[in-house]
């Protein structure tokens, strides 16, 4: 079975906005301690993207120097030293795996966390200690009407 795919007998927990946002300013908290007032964000697709964006609204408010890019090929080799790569959550943690390999002076962080991951990121807001899935506010559902 595909790791996207939800079993039936697995338990959905909806992710609220709230949620998200804290753990983005959490991330942006660790951000700017850990690289001060220059940074460059890359979101993994999909869902990194609206975390890595709500990231950098909040460095700007704070005062940080915050370059969004909007794919990974972007990053300049002056940027390396202060480069974040972001996700909503490390499940399995290949995506951190693959893109580490090409970047490996890149920190990373993730809103949620999967305890027992086998990548570990530099940087998490929340864990999840169970195997339920969570429904982010921006995924479309069948459900939905």
């Amino acid at each position: 079975m595909p790791n996207n795919v939800v079993r039936k007998d697995q338990p959905v927990d909806a992710v609220h906005w709230d949620s998200i946002t804290a753990g983005a300013r959490e991330i942006a908290l660790w951000i700017k301690k850990t690289f001060g007032n220059k940074v460059a964000i890359y979101g993994i697709p999909r869902g990194g993207m609206i975390p890595a964006i709500m990231v950098v609204h909040q460095l700007e408010a704070m005062g940080v120097e915050a370059r969004y890019l909007a794919d990974i090929y972007h990053v300049q080799p002056s940027e390396l030293h202060g480069f974040v790569i972001i996700d909503e959550i490390c499940d399995s943690g290949d995506t951190f795996r693959v893109l580490k390999q090409l970047f490996p002076m890149a920190k990373t962080a993730t809103v949620f966390h999967r305890v027992g991951a086998k990548f570990i990121a530099d940087f998490h807001a929340f864990d999840i200690n169970d195997d339920r899935w969570l429904k982010f506010p921006w995924e479309a559902s069948n459900d939905d009407s």
